[in-house]
């Protein structure tokens, strides 16, 4: 990436001091600072739907896991009864 000096943001300033005329360049550097604002909001924003996102995965992932615990437990117990009345059987 090319180091930029003074001189080159010297040079940069006239340009947009000419291409803007001096008497839009405030109303363009608040225009510049609310577009900013709004797109930092915006990526805040973002990165607070995926931290929720995230806590409800989590909290998904541990109901589903309790309840196939619960569903195995008899799936379990029932096998063994099963068993058991075979081998009374026999």
């Amino acid at each position: 990436m090319p180091n930029i000096g003074a001189t080159e943001l010297i040079i940069i300033a006239v340009v947009i001091v000419v291409l803007f005329g001096a008497t839009k360049l405030p109303t363009f550097a608040r225009s510049v600072g609310r577009s900013m604002r709004i797109f930092k909001s915006e990526a805040k924003g973002l990165q607070d739907d995926d931290e929720a996102d995230d806590k409800d995965r989590t909290t998904d992932d541990a109901t589903t896991a309790a309840k196939e615990e619960l569903t195995e437990k008899p799936r379990a117990a029932a096998a063994e009864d099963v068993t058991e009345r075979r081998q009374a059987g026999s």
